[in-house]
């Protein structure tokens, strides 16, 4: 079950006893002083339209019946009809997919309003799913997803509900909304979460046009700005400073939350795939970022910033001056680096008709085989599109993520580039075992306000009663490169990456250099990661396996 922005929630009574990096499904437990009833009937308080179920229990499930908000107990839930939601602690399972056989489905919302909708959408219910990997055993759904129902605040060490309204059809087909609204009960207790939920009329448009969004675009200088997850325009008042926006269209013009327009972590490439339907999923590579364009039309025209890709996605008629949408599906990036598919289906004088949906990360491992340079240089790889290049200055260019000359490794980061990139040994053998991004080590100040300091070292934590835990949310210690000794009595020093120069086993007597088996994490020069495994290495040929979790993301 994957958890909100991959944060961690700790439990820091038991952070002593916890591993490392241990993730919040085993962390958000009851302190034992809490009380927590073996059986705890829902709660409803009419004053505020708000029902709190009492799931403290760290064994047992709470099951609640939507249709007539009671408590229900089922003796086999996985073939009871009879409840629709259950609740344990901070997790939520519905009666649908792999959980039940009641058909439940959950569709989220991420700017709805709670009090204004009055209809549910036509698309986008999710039944639950078999567990992924990542820390927790139960089933995936919209509750638990990447962006889960909750943020986790590490100033004080205190969960609160994200902004978030979800639909749910329950197993009598009737459809509510819901919005949790809290946590904790009125003693401040964990483990009762409390949520308003309504009915709301079931979904009157036409499923097939559901995924449609109709955009006037038709100013000449004012950008409109689209969340392609939700379909939704939004406003921005800062695009170049926000991650809330995926795509801005100005009558012709595309542009992504990235590279030259904005600060997240979008981009775009034309889908592979040519039928809508079966484009469901995307690899995390081959993803290129916005950049100065010159605009069409006059010559001279300013140009503009916008991505090469989308802003081809037109055919024009010089005589008739129409402009005509090309037969062609994209993939989209989001700035906050999740996925949607996209096609411009029409086009009338700055109205644009937009079919967008969502899509899942396919995370692909693949194959590259590095032969040696003649005069011993290095030889660049881009990891986020899977590509070598060669950078006019390596010390200044962002694009490389990796370098490789023989048995010697750079990273983009410290003596090597510029970049913000770096190495971490996860002391993993099976590349397939690396699942996440671990946290590293602060320093938690239990008597100085539940704080959390990444910045003090092992003995100034002790010398403030601290703890050393990695439950605190810290960056992970990647290792930047640096001048170490060149292989070989030569007594040299060449720049690279002290964590990936110990991937190899030398025999001085037959001179053979044999892969450890071993996988590391590196950090990309715009600071995302991937895994990578060497895998062989022959007459100073090398050959590694890596996977790119993508931006903004600590899973793989």
């Amino acid at each position: 079950m994957k958890m909100n922005k991959f944060h961690q929630l700790p439990l820091f009574v038991t952070l002593l006893s916890a591993p490392a990096w241990v993730g919040c499904a085993e962390d958000i437990q009851p302190e034992p002083s809490d009380p927590c009833p073996p059986e705890v009937a829902v709660i409803t308080t009419d004053s505020t339209d708000t029902t709190r179920v009492g799931a403290c229990n760290q064994e047992n499930w709470l099951y609640l019946d939507l249709d007539t908000n009671t408590e229900v107990f089922p003796e086999n839930s996985a073939a009871d009809p009879t409840w629709d939601l259950a609740f344990q602690r901070f997790k939520i399972l519905t009666n649908g997919g792999v959980t039940g056989t009641g058909a439940v489905a959950v569709a989220r919302v991420t700017s709805g309003d709670y009090a204004a909708m009055t209809e549910a959408p036509t698309q986008r219910y999710v039944e639950d799913v078999e567990d992924s990997d990542d820390d927790g055993d139960e089933a995936d759904n919209p509750f638990n997803e990447a962006t889960s129902w909750y943020d986790y605040d590490r100033e004080d060490h205190t969960l609160s509900p994200a902004d978030f309204v979800y639909v749910i059809r329950s197993t009598e087909g009737a459809y509510f909304k819901l919005k949790m609204t809290n946590y904790y009960d009125e003693a401040g207790t964990s483990g009762f979460p409390a949520f308003r939920f309504a009915a709301i009329d079931p979904p009157s448009g036409d499923p097939a046009l559901a995924d449609r969004l109709v955009v006037d675009a038709s100013s000449n200088e004012e950008w409109v700005y689209i969340n392609t997850f939700d379909r939704t325009v939004v406003e921005i008042e800062d695009p170049t400073d926000s991650e809330d926006w995926d795509l801005a269209i100005r009558r012709t013009q595309l542009k992504t939350n990235s590279g030259t327009s904005g600060a997240g972590h979008g981009g775009a490439k034309i889908a592979a795939e040519a039928q809508w339907e079966n484009l469901t999923s995307t690899p995390t590579i081959g993803f290129a970022i916005d950049r100065e364009l010159s605009a069409p039309g006059r010559p001279n025209a300013p140009g503009f910033s916008g991505h090469p890709d989308l802003n081809e996605w037109y055919d024009y008629n010089g005589q008739t001056h129409a402009v005509t949408p090309k037969d062609q599906m994209y993939v989209l990036r989001t700035g906050e680096g999740d996925y949607t598919k996209l096609q411009i289906l029409d086009y009338a004088d700055g109205v644009l008709t937009l079919r967008l949906d969502s899509l899942t990360r396919d995370l692909q491992t693949y194959t590259e085989t590095v032969n040696p340079l003649d005069d011993g240089g290095f030889v660049y790889f881009d990891m986020d599109h899977g590509l070598a290049m060669t950078p006019d200055d390596p010390n200044s260019n962002l694009e490389w993520d990796l370098a490789v000359s023989r048995t010697k490794i750079q990273t983009n980061s410290g003596t090597s580039g510029s970049g913000q990139g770096g190495a971490y040994n996860p002391e993993t053998v099976s590349l397939e075992e690396v699942s996440r991004v671990p946290a590293g080590e602060g320093c938690y100040l239990p008597l100085g306000g539940h704080v959390c300091d990444c910045a003090l070292t092992v003995d100034q934590c002790a010398e403030q009663s601290g703890i050393m835990t990695g439950q605190c949310g810290c960056p992970a210690p990647f290792t930047v490169d640096e001048m170490l000794p060149a292989p070989g009595p030569s007594g040299e020093s060449y720049s690279g990456s002290p964590i990936l120069a110990d991937w190899y086993n030398y025999d001085p007597n037959t001179h053979v250099v044999s892969p450890k088996d071993a996988s590391y994490l590196v950090r990309t020069s715009d600071g995302a990661f991937s895994k990578i495994k060497i895998t062989e290495y022959e007459d100073g040929a090398l050959t590694f396996q890596w996977s790119f979790a993508g931006p903004g993301q600590t899973r793989f």
